[in-house]
């Protein structure tokens, strides 16, 4: 099971909804047992259940829709890969793409492995080869054989997701948490310098 969530909103097809469907066809040749799960819903669910039809790969494509709290942790539990191949798009009148990508921080927590683009935001943290594999968002194939690589080699896949849940569990733990407060706290200006500098800018 590959799973990918987000919302799918025609205002958010960076996401890579699409490009993880044009892939899925390919990862079927050498993984015909492979079934790929949808957490989600939007606008945009309609155009990509009629692409998975055209692709005539219904059957391994399922849409679960808007799941609750616990149902979204029995399926980054039951997956073996979390797969959302992002698109960043910085040259168009208004730029997009993933701000952060808390759900790869989640499967990482579940101690899953995860594929995630090579340019934005999750990229920033998620190590290509340790806690998973970094793509080009754009690219079907490149994906598709992420995803094979994968899951032809549990044994690497779960020390991928072992290592991606040991850096969440530190990176993220509530004594870094507390000190990443604290630090915040001992540089926070004072309330006479935050009056004084109302007072500047008044002038």
């Amino acid at each position: 099971m590959v799973l990918t969530v987000g919302r799918m909103a025609a205002a958010e097809r960076y996401k890579g909804h699409d490009v993880m469907i044009e892939a899925w066809p390919l990862v079927l040749r050498r993984m015909p047992d492979a079934v790929y799960w949808i957490v989600g819903s939007g606008d945009d669910s309609k155009r990509l259940e009629l692409r998975v039809r055209e692709l005539g790969i219904a059957e391994s494509v399922h849409f679960a829709g808007a799941v609750s709290a616990e149902e979204l942790d029995v399926c980054y539990t039951l997956c073996r890969v979390f797969a959302m191949p992002a698109r960043t798009d910085l040259g168009s009148t208004v730029p997009c793409g993933e701000g952060f990508g808390i759900v790869f921080l989640e499967a990482m927590a579940h101690g899953k492995p995860v594929i995630g683009p090579s340019v934005g935001a999750p990229a920033e943290f998620i190590r290509s080869g340790e806690h998973g594999l970094l793509v080009d968002p754009t690219d079907p194939i490149e994906i598709a054989q992420a995803v094979v690589e994968l899951l032809e080699d549990p044994e690497r896949a779960r020390r991928m997701g072992v290592a991606g849940r040991e850096w969440v569990a530190s990176e993220f733990s509530f004594e870094r948490f507390s000190d990443r407060l604290r630090n915040g706290l001992q540089s926070w200006p004072s309330n006479q310098q935050r009056r004084n500098q109302k007072e500047c800018e008044s002038w």
